[in-house]
Protein backbone atom coordinates (compact mmCIF):
# COMPACT_ATOMS: atom_id res chain seq x y z
CA UNK A 1 0.00 0.00 0.00
CA UNK A 2 2.59 2.36 0.91
CA UNK A 3 4.79 1.87 -2.49
CA UNK A 4 1.61 2.15 -4.65
CA UNK A 5 1.00 5.46 -2.50
CA UNK A 6 4.43 6.90 -3.33
CA UNK A 7 4.75 5.57 -6.78
CA UNK A 8 1.64 6.57 -8.37
CA UNK A 9 2.85 5.97 -12.03
CA UNK A 10 3.61 2.25 -11.29
CA UNK A 11 0.63 -0.42 -11.31
CA UNK A 12 0.72 -3.10 -8.37
CA UNK A 13 -0.88 -6.32 -7.90
CA UNK A 14 -1.10 -8.48 -4.80
CA UNK A 15 -2.88 -11.31 -3.98
CA UNK A 16 -5.15 -12.57 -0.39
CA UNK A 17 -2.57 -14.64 0.92
CA UNK A 18 -0.56 -15.50 3.53
CA UNK A 19 -0.44 -14.59 7.34
CA UNK A 20 -0.87 -10.55 7.79
CA UNK A 21 -2.35 -9.58 4.48
CA UNK A 22 -4.12 -6.58 4.38
CA UNK A 23 -7.12 -6.29 2.41
CA UNK A 24 -8.35 -2.85 3.00
CA UNK A 25 -5.97 -0.97 0.75
CA UNK A 26 -7.20 0.79 -1.50
CA UNK A 27 -5.69 2.85 -4.07
CA UNK A 28 -5.63 3.34 -8.13
CA UNK A 29 -2.58 1.83 -8.94
CA UNK A 30 -3.16 -1.43 -6.78
CA UNK A 31 -5.17 -4.35 -7.55
CA UNK A 32 -5.97 -6.89 -5.07
CA UNK A 33 -6.88 -10.33 -6.52
CA UNK A 34 -8.32 -13.64 -5.00
CA UNK A 35 -5.86 -16.80 -4.26
CA UNK A 36 -5.47 -18.85 -6.96
CA UNK A 37 -4.00 -22.29 -7.29
CA UNK A 38 -2.76 -20.96 -11.22
CA UNK A 39 -0.32 -18.67 -10.39
CA UNK A 40 1.60 -19.22 -13.28
CA UNK A 41 -1.10 -18.02 -15.48
CA UNK A 42 -3.28 -15.70 -13.11
CA UNK A 43 -0.30 -14.29 -11.27
CA UNK A 44 3.26 -14.26 -12.16
CA UNK A 45 2.39 -13.56 -16.25
CA UNK A 46 0.87 -10.46 -14.91
CA UNK A 47 3.93 -8.87 -13.25
CA UNK A 48 7.15 -7.72 -13.69
CA UNK A 49 9.07 -7.67 -9.83
CA UNK A 50 7.52 -9.98 -6.91
CA UNK A 51 7.40 -8.00 -4.04
CA UNK A 52 7.80 -10.06 -0.59
CA UNK A 53 7.84 -7.68 2.61
CA UNK A 54 7.61 -10.53 4.73
CA UNK A 55 8.55 -10.74 8.27
CA UNK A 56 9.44 -14.32 7.92
CA UNK A 57 9.35 -16.99 5.16
CA UNK A 58 10.61 -20.31 5.83
CA UNK A 59 11.83 -21.07 2.48
CA UNK A 60 10.43 -18.96 0.06
CA UNK A 61 8.40 -20.82 -3.20
CA UNK A 62 6.63 -17.63 -4.22
CA UNK A 63 10.24 -16.54 -4.72
CA UNK A 64 11.74 -19.30 -6.93
CA UNK A 65 8.62 -19.78 -8.68
CA UNK A 66 8.48 -16.25 -10.18
CA UNK A 67 12.74 -16.83 -10.53
CA UNK A 68 12.01 -19.56 -13.16
CA UNK A 69 9.76 -17.30 -14.84
CA UNK A 70 13.16 -14.53 -14.73
CA UNK A 71 10.68 -11.86 -12.42
CA UNK A 72 13.22 -10.26 -10.19
CA UNK A 73 12.33 -10.53 -6.39
CA UNK A 74 12.79 -7.37 -4.00
CA UNK A 75 12.55 -9.06 -0.51
CA UNK A 76 12.56 -8.13 3.23
CA UNK A 77 16.01 -10.98 3.99
CA UNK A 78 14.61 -13.53 6.40
CA UNK A 79 16.54 -16.48 6.49
CA UNK A 80 14.06 -18.35 4.11
CA UNK A 81 14.71 -15.71 0.92
CA UNK A 82 17.82 -14.98 1.82
CA UNK A 83 18.68 -19.08 1.01
CA UNK A 84 16.21 -19.17 -1.31
CA UNK A 85 17.02 -16.20 -3.32
CA UNK A 86 20.49 -16.10 -3.19
CA UNK A 87 22.63 -13.71 -5.08
CA UNK A 88 19.69 -13.60 -7.32
CA UNK A 89 17.46 -11.73 -4.88
CA UNK A 90 17.42 -8.00 -3.91
CA UNK A 91 16.90 -7.50 -0.40
CA UNK A 92 15.81 -4.34 1.50
CA UNK A 93 15.17 -3.78 4.84
CA UNK A 94 10.65 -4.11 4.57
CA UNK A 95 10.85 -0.72 6.93
CA UNK A 96 13.17 1.44 4.38
CA UNK A 97 10.50 2.57 1.84
CA UNK A 98 12.91 4.32 0.25
CA UNK A 99 15.15 1.38 -0.40
CA UNK A 100 12.68 -0.29 -2.14
CA UNK A 101 11.36 2.72 -4.37
CA UNK A 102 14.75 2.81 -5.64
CA UNK A 103 15.02 -1.34 -6.48
CA UNK A 104 11.94 -0.93 -8.20
CA UNK A 105 12.91 2.32 -10.13
CA UNK A 106 16.41 0.44 -10.52
CA UNK A 107 14.58 -2.47 -12.55
CA UNK A 108 12.79 0.11 -14.90
CA UNK A 109 15.93 0.15 -16.82
CA UNK A 110 15.77 -2.63 -19.32
CA UNK A 111 19.05 -3.42 -19.36
CA UNK A 112 19.46 -3.99 -15.65
CA UNK A 113 15.98 -5.87 -15.50
CA UNK A 114 17.26 -8.07 -18.08
CA UNK A 115 20.90 -8.69 -15.97
CA UNK A 116 18.47 -9.23 -12.70
CA UNK A 117 16.40 -11.67 -14.65
CA UNK A 118 19.43 -13.47 -16.27
CA UNK A 119 20.45 -13.72 -12.30
CA UNK A 120 17.22 -15.33 -11.39
CA UNK A 121 16.89 -18.11 -13.62
CA UNK A 122 20.01 -19.19 -12.91
CA UNK A 123 19.18 -19.34 -9.56
CA UNK A 124 16.32 -20.95 -10.64
CA UNK A 125 18.53 -23.87 -12.51
CA UNK A 126 21.10 -23.80 -9.58
CA UNK A 127 17.56 -24.93 -6.89
CA UNK A 128 16.64 -27.84 -9.43
CA UNK A 129 19.65 -28.97 -9.96
CA UNK A 130 20.63 -29.67 -6.24
CA UNK A 131 20.79 -33.41 -4.93
CA UNK A 132 20.60 -31.51 -1.53
CA UNK A 133 16.21 -32.08 -1.33
CA UNK A 134 16.33 -35.50 -2.68
CA UNK A 135 19.19 -37.07 0.06
CA UNK A 136 17.03 -35.49 2.70
CA UNK A 137 13.76 -37.20 1.17
CA UNK A 138 16.00 -40.48 1.31
CA UNK A 139 17.20 -40.15 4.39
CA UNK A 140 13.95 -39.17 6.04
CA UNK A 141 12.33 -42.03 4.48
CA UNK A 142 15.09 -43.86 5.66
CA UNK A 143 14.28 -43.35 9.37
CA UNK A 144 10.59 -43.57 8.67
CA UNK A 145 10.22 -46.94 6.53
Amino acid sequence: DQLARHMPEHEFLAIRAGHGTRYDMHRRNLTVMERTLNMRDEFYNRIRILLMPSITETWGMAALEAMCSGIPVIAHPTPGLLEACGDAGIFKLRHELDDWIRAIEELDDPDRYKVQAMKCRDRARQIENDPSPDRFVDAVEALVG
